[in-house]
């Protein structure tokens, strides 16, 4: 089933919501479409103010050409720590918030060592709103740092990964779309003695620019399923849950079995 047009109530689409819609479509409707809150996962806090930490340093080095002082960038985590909790809400602390404090320190330390020094930014959190041919709404994204000849992804992970995750991928190449320059991506572990891994300690941490009619026509098909789950389902009816097949999807997911009360329909119990 199909609609003439497309109805999907959004204004826009991006590469998150398209990643995140293939994986699972019912936590998809449930986060974007009937607007559930999610829950703050822990891991996802630390990420985001490490990041955020990072363009602190990266955006004023666009100018500067220097990169600030591990000190500045102490004072720039905190501030950024205590101004993501007052405008997101407390993650879920499963640990200390103390221990988990000095980690992500840890972890900025070992970037500002390591990698910040290489890398010379033209444009920090650039963001893009473009038209795909064949699509009703524009495609929107940031990107984490541009640089003349590459485009720079920022990550943690709690482990080693030596290859780009599948939506890190489809991220890449929405990107490429409209910087058509190579992504190379940092993965930051939030290991004990964390680890950087880049494209120098693992070759496969980079993605040439790939074709950009294949990822139009990726882009658009999605878009027209996504279409064809609202005219079959709308926004009240439970859509599919695919994130079932994926190997940890569930686990990071508000309405999944770490939810005491359980919204989605796969975990619910009678």
């Amino acid at each position: 089933m199909r609609l003439s047009g497309f109805r999907l109530p959004v204004e826009h689409l991006s590469a998150s919501a398209i990643g995140q819609f293939l994986t699972c479509p019912e936590q998809y409707r449930q986060e974007r479409i009937a607007k559930i809150p999610k829950k703050r996962f822990l891991d996802g806090f630390v990420g985001s103010v490490f990041h955020d930490t990072i363009e602190v340093n990266l955006n004023q080095k666009i100018d500067t050409k220097i990169d600030q002082t591990m000190e500045q960038q102490t004072a720039a985590f905190k501030y950024v720590w205590a101004e993501n909790i007052e405008k997101e809400g407390e993650p879920e602390w499963v640990e200390h918030p103390e221990k988990v404090e000095k980690l992500g320190l840890k972890m900025l330390d070992t970037f500002h060592e390591n990698v910040a020094p290489t890398i010379h930014p033209i444009a920090v959190e650039q963001r893009f709103e473009e038209r795909v041919p064949g699509l009703a709404v524009p495609v929107v994204g940031y990107i984490d740092t541009e640089e003349h000849e590459r485009i720079n992804e920022f990550k943690t992970s709690k482990q080693k990964v030596a290859k780009p995750k599948p939506n890190w991928r489809f991220q890449a190449q929405v990107y490429q779309l409209f910087v058509r320059k190579p992504v190379y991506w940092t993965v930051t572990t939030k290991q004990v003695t964390p680890v950087n891994w880049t494209w120098a300690t693992a070759p496969d941490l980079v993605l040439p620019v790939a074709n950009p009619d294949q990822t139009t026509r990726m882009i658009v098909q999605a878009a027209e399923v996504m279409n064809d789950y609202w005219a079959r389902y709308g926004p009240d009816n439970p859509w599919p849950t695919t994130g079932l097949m994926h190997t940890f999807a569930c686990d990071y997911c508000s309405a999944g079995p770490k939810n005491p009360n359980p919204t989605c329909p796969a975990w619910r119990t009678p």
